[in-house]
């Protein structure tokens, strides 16, 4: 009996002492290293002229004057114009360095958007490969271009604007945003009112020139009734070629109304142009 409770005794000691042990260590925690946000900046310049040019990704053969990839899927640039004649710079990923989509883009207008000398595009997606194209398709006189590209590995808050254009002549076809190019745009919205005794039929054409009713396709046509006000607020209706507008007496007529429609458009030239991506040559 005296054995039993000796070794009672000892096996009691044992546990209290293991327990104190496994209360008394500390725990410690997986370290994984530090975490942080991952970007990178890339500052660029276009000389200008009347040609297309490109700021393309960096790689071993484009070390300077280039775009810095390190898998970013967010997007921002900023673009400083240093003349007064429009110019165009498209923002532009691919997966494979052959079919390119316009993410964003900023676009100086000499006639109506002078104030907006300094621009910025925000898009988000991720693609293997992210360039700039200045003057797409040769179209522009552009001056000299500066500016900033930062790429981030997390998605950016957006806020698409829409820029107001406003014209009392809507009859023939007129070129609303005045540009002398190819640009995308968003269509956000618009307001006409029809001054004439009769119904006015407004039509949309994706084109900045060479615009001839009742033959150049529209892509939007709508009835307003005499002395009527139409309004318009979205969705987004995307556009690749530069926006026009017409009114005429008839549905897909080719004579034009009489006294011109007074209308407002909201128009965004700068994107994002996703999910829907223009693909631009």
């Amino acid at each position: 009996m005296g054995r039993l409770k000796a070794f009672a005794h000892v096996c009691k000691v044992g546990f209290l002492a293991l327990g104190f042990a496994l209360v008394a260590r500390p725990a410690a925690a997986q370290y994984i290293g530090n975490v942080g946000q991952a970007s990178t900046v890339s500052a660029f310049t276009i000389s200008g002229g009347t040609t297309e040019q490109l700021v393309n990704p960096c790689s071993a053969s484009i070390t300077s004057n280039c775009i810095k990839m390190i898998g970013q899927a967010s997007h921002l640039v900023q673009v400083n114009y240093d003349s007064n004649t429009q110019c165009t710079v498209l923002l532009e990923g691919s997966p494979d360095g052959t079919n390119w989509a316009t993410l964003g883009a900023a676009t100086w207008f000499a006639i109506s958007l002078a104030r907006f000398s300094e621009q910025t595009i925000v898009a988000n997606g991720y693609y293997q490969l992210i360039r700039l194209k200045a003057n797409p398709n040769g179209g522009d006189n552009c001056g000299a271009i500066t500016g900033n590209y930062a790429g981030f590995q997390t998605p950016l808050p957006l806020s698409p604007i829409a820029t107001q254009f406003t014209s009392h002549t809507v009859a023939s076809a007129v070129n609303i945003a005045g540009s002398t190019n190819s640009t995308p745009y968003l269509l956000a919205g618009f307001s006409c009112y029809n001054p004439n005794s009769s119904v006015a039929w407004l039509e949309f054409f994706d084109g900045y020139a060479g615009i001839v009713i009742g033959t150049t396709h529209f892509f939007y046509e709508q009835a307003i009734p005499a002395m009527s006000t139409f309004s318009y607020a979205g969705p987004n209706v995307l556009g690749l070629f530069g926006f026009s507008a017409a009114a005429v007496t008839a549905q897909g007529g080719a004579t034009p109304v009489s006294t011109a429609l007074s209308c407002n458009f909201q128009l965004n030239y700068s994107g994002p142009f996703t999910p829907i991506t223009p693909l631009l040559p």
